[in-house]
């Protein structure tokens, strides 16, 4: 994994800037960087943090590691960058580094808060000594400038009985009177989310626990973020312990006079191996959209190393995506921001795929892609639909629509990724008469979406350039395609 050991390591906002600002021009030109996801400019990050639309512009910041392209001991700085568009990002110095006592081992993760003419963002500090985790705050007048506050910080434990040593990942919001701030934590190696409550944002006591578990939750709810959508309740977070799920929500209802969130919908937000941490923000138009870290953890089963870290870089994030509810499941569509980017349009209708005779068609270069693909079940006889994707010779990807099972598998082992994985998850459109996929194809990644955009599968890979080829197969019986489109994407 590539560090930058020709420049000393400094470990201020200074000197994590001029690291990346030195570094961040190489990395930019290499051929596997993205062209439309967000991408950490040098070094390493992970989660999002405070994503957030304030005074006209979207703020991304995110765990970022400057010095090194992996996590190394998890001292991790905030970095930031703005946008206009949730498309075309900006680097902006970064706005938390480490240093104090109480976050000398690492500026966690949390969220940012609207103050109208100020920028507050909460996080969890580590300290080196004891490696406690505590909730802390930093405001700035310009949303690049922060000062944390001299109070920090704000909570030292639970409160409760929950866990000390898993206490992090603060999100705040505001109701009525009331500031509301959550938590993720464990009990007895059981997952849950605290629930606190303040009337200046500074003092907090424990209210209760949003949710517990009894082991469905995992060992420890990560990343948690809480907010009401199409008149219900929806809890994110990412679990510890529970092996294939990476990012789960719950819906439900919500009472502010106990603080307890009943939940009755508990669903996967993306099947893919590369999507965790998500979190949400509201912007001028109303609309909740979601971002999510576009990676893994090394304690994941199909981890084996960061694919792009040799190259001085790795940490990308989703597609934003606009979230909603469709028959109490979580729906996630792209943002409509994305159409703007499209170029060299092309439309197929009524196209019968047969046994053994593949059917080849075109989107963009193949590279940087969007593919909408409507399949009419009822006319087609085939048991498996395979989409090869970025394929040339004997490297591709597959993704399959396997009828008779119901299950939508992605395939990378014919890729030179690290990590050879079979991904599958359930596809409930074979109960349907169209089954309809929207897939966006980037330089390194894939992002799937079907069922009504409540399954989703977002997966990293690693091509050579000249895999460009996209075909549609079936194995026997025939496929009745009513439309295809396809578009480029230029940014």
């Amino acid at each position: 994994m590539k560090s930058y050991a020709s420049l000393q390591r400094i470990f201020t906002i200074s000197g994590a800037d001029m690291c990346v600002k030195q570094n961040m021009g190489e990395i930019a030109n290499h051929f596997l960087r993205q062209k439309y996801h967000f991408e950490v400019p040098c070094g390493w990050c992970n989660d999002p943090n405070g994503f957030l639309y304030w005074n006209g512009s979207y703020h991304l910041f995110y765990q970022h590691n400057p010095f090194a392209a992996d996590p190394e001991d998890f001292k991790m700085f905030w970095g930031h960058a703005v946008s206009n568009d949730l498309v075309h990002w900006e680097y902006v110095k970064p706005a938390l580094a480490p240093g104090l006592t109480y976050d000398n081992a690492g500026c966690w993760s949390g969220n940012a808060i609207d103050l109208g003419d100020r920028l507050g963002v909460f996080y969890t500090g580590i300290n080196s000594k004891n490696k406690n985790q505590v909730q802390c705050y930093a405001e700035s007048s310009d949303g690049i400038n922060f000062t944390k506050d001299f109070e920090n910080p704000l909570l030292k434990e639970t409160l409760c009985s929950a866990s000390n040593e898993d206490f992090r990942d603060p999100q705040v919001w505001r109701h009525g009177d009331y500031w509301y701030l959550i938590a993720g934590s464990a009990e007895n190696d059981y997952g849950c989310v605290l629930l606190y409550r303040s009337t200046d944002c500074r003092h907090w006591s424990f209210m209760n626990k949003l949710v517990e578990s009894f082991g469905e939750l995992g060992s420890v709810c990560e990343c948690p973020n809480f907010f009401e959508l199409d008149g219900r309740y929806v809890l994110l977070f990412s679990p510890h312990g529970l092996k294939q799920r990476k990012s789960v929500y719950l819906i439900g209802d919500f009472n502010y006079d106990s603080g307890k969130f009943f939940w009755d919908t508990y669903g996967e937000i993306d099947w893919g191996t590369d999507f965790y941490a998500p979190q949400t923000l509201v912007d001028a138009h109303g609309r909740r959209i979601m971002i999510a870290w576009a990676n893994s953890w090394d304690w994941m089963p199909w981890f084996e190393k960061y694919d792009t870290s040799c190259f001085g870089y790795s940490g990308a994030m989703s597609l934003p995506r606009e979230l909603s509810l469709y028959r109490n499941q979580l729906q996630s569509r792209p943002i409509r921001e994305l159409e703007r980017y499209r170029v060299d349009p092309k439309y197929w209708e009524n196209i019968t795929v047969n046994s053994n005779e593949p059917f080849y068609y075109q989107a963009g270069d193949g590279i940087c892609a969007e593919i909408k693909v409507a399949i009419n079940l009822t006319s087609t006889t085939a048991d498996e639909i395979e989409f090869r994707l970025r394929s040339n010779r004997d490297k591709y990807l597959s993704l399959v629509c396997n009828l008779k099972k119901g299950e939508l598998i992605f395939d990378r082992s014919r890729s030179d990724s690290a990590s050879k994985i079979v991904r599958c998850c359930p596809l409930r459109s074979v109960m349907d008469s169209i089954l309809y996929l929207h897939i966006y194809l980037d330089t390194s990644s894939i992002e799937v979406f079907t069922d009504h955009y409540c399954t989703n599968q977002s997966n990293n890979f690693i091509m050579p350039t000249t895999c460009r080829n996209l075909s549609i197969a079936v194995q026997s019986g025939f496929c009745q395609i009513e439309k295809l489109e396809t578009w480029g994407i230029n940014i």
